[in-house]
């Protein structure tokens, strides 16, 4: 059994893009990431790490505002964690249309990220062997959780075809639940990319970018470049 662990990054109401991001490998792998995760919190004396606490040095993380090079090492350990126990991530970006300061809702921006991440998730297992099925595990928010809990069952089970090969979906807590750190992780980089590419394509990507995409990416519903455009079907 694979599992997934999906978390987002950015908000209509303050962002250009919504960004979702996960993590996926064994049930069994994921047990071995929590433990070394754990243990590199414990050496570094944070109880729960967040992207965005940390690249502002806010709470648990003041401590290195003024040493980028432990900075630097405490996220370069996390990293290498994640190398060496996700076999792939999960991308889904969608920008935030606004008229007049209000939010346009041509589109769901949260919809359309959570139904890009759960193709990804399902066209990923369909890859593997026919058996393989993938457990979805997303992360709690009191504005979205409820749609969520909603709408991937029903993706699931009355859509049918790939989508079968989905499993059960849980939810909870980054605090509670160590692999949503992770997805948190990367969610943050992948909306940092995404507004990257839109407002500063002269700048290079994020560090901490460069070391996720040692491993495959399914972004949106393929396996391509975060932000790249849909590959167009041969007639």
């Amino acid at each position: 059994m694979l599992r997934s662990y999906t978390d987002e990054s950015g908000h209509s109401g303050d962002s250009r893009f919504v960004c979702m991001g996960g993590c996926i490998t064994t049930v069994e792998v994921w047990s071995h990431f929590e433990e070394e995760w754990k243990r590199a919190l414990n050496d570094a004396g944070v109880s729960c790490f967040h992207m965005t606490e940390f690249e502002s040095s806010r709470g648990e993380f003041k401590k290195w505002k003024n040493k980028p090079d432990e900075h630097k090492l405490f996220l370069a350990k996390l990293l290498s964690i994640m190398d060496a126990h996700t076999m792939i991530y999960l991308a889904a970006t969608e920008p935030v249309h606004k008229i007049a300061g209000k939010l346009a809702y041509k589109d769901d921006p949260y919809l359309d990220c959570l139904v890009g991440i759960i193709d990804s998730a399902a066209l990923y297992v369909g890859s593997l062997d026919a058996n393989e099925k993938i457990e979805m595990v997303f992360a709690d928010h009191p504005e979205h959780t409820r749609r969520v809990r909603t709408i991937f069952p029903e993706i699931r089970d009355a859509v049918g075809g790939m989508y079968q090969r989905l499993g059960p979906d849980a939810y909870g807590s980054p605090k509670d639940i160590i692999p949503l750190q992770a997805a948190d992780l990367v969610a943050f980089e992948v909306r940092k990319e995404r507004e990257r590419m839109q407002l500063r394509q002269d700048d290079q990507p994020r560090w901490p970018l460069t070391q996720l995409l040692k491993k495959p990416f399914y972004w949106n519903g393929s396996l391509r470049p975060i932000g790249a455009a849909p590959r167009r079907q041969s007639q």
